[in-house]
């Protein structure tokens, strides 16, 4: 609760998982501000924001174990025409590949998400792994993700953006020097979908 105060956040849902299964669970504050005495729960969806990449590398993972794609394999040779010579699969799963977001689409030094608006962001080898996914599976990287480790492991919570009749959490911001918090609007992340788009659940996230 005092991390809640200090940082001026309107709910947290914290749980501790074990082997799998979330053995401690609390929800503070409330999911919705309409609703102040009505905390997050355990399935309650929120915005996951970079746990969304960690997804995207599992499937690249099972595709290695289904003989698909050797992590040495160098990008060029898995998608054709590119750019980024000899930058190998597991190099960009590293986050070693050298590869960088233009000046213009870089986060700044400073808290570039202290903002009323998008933050300027960018990871080039997550969205590459996403168009690698495509490609090797002949099919959507969202459909690919879903088919090959959400299904399989019952995450019927966790979606590319919300998911409808889920209890929701809101999106605000808390502008400095106040503590009104400000309901944020959806924001499309076209195609860097696969470095930030996810929602999902406490639940599903100790699944």
């Amino acid at each position: 609760m005092e991390k809640q105060i200090a940082d001026r956040v309107p709910g947290l849902a914290v749980g501790v998982s074990r082997r799998g299964h979330m053995v401690w669970f609390v929800g503070i504050g409330s999911a919705d501000v309409s609703l102040p005495t009505r905390p997050p729960d355990a399935d309650t969806q929120f915005d996951i924001a970079g746990i969304t990449s960690t997804f995207v590398a599992v499937t690249v993972m099972a595709l290695r174990d289904a003989g698909k794609l050797s992590l040495d394999d160098p990008v060029e040779r898995r998608l054709p025409p590119s750019r980024h010579t000899d930058v190998t699969v597991r190099e960009a799963l590293t986050h070693i590949s050298g590869m960088q977001p233009s000046v213009r689409q870089r986060e700044p030094v400073r808290d570039a998400w202290d903002a009323p608006h998008s933050a300027p962001h960018s990871q080039p080898y997550v969205g590459m792994l996403a168009e690698l996914i495509a490609r090797l599976d002949h099919e959507d990287w969202y459909a690919a993700v879903r088919r090959r480790v959400l299904d399989p492991l019952g995450l019927r919570s966790t979606s590319l953006g919300r998911a409808a009749g889920l209890p929701q959490a809101g999106r605000y911001y808390v502008p400095p020097g106040t503590d009104v918090p400000g309901a944020e609007p959806t924001v499309d992340l076209f195609a860097s979908g696969p470095v930030g788009g996810f929602s999902s659940t406490a639940r599903d996230l100790s699944t």
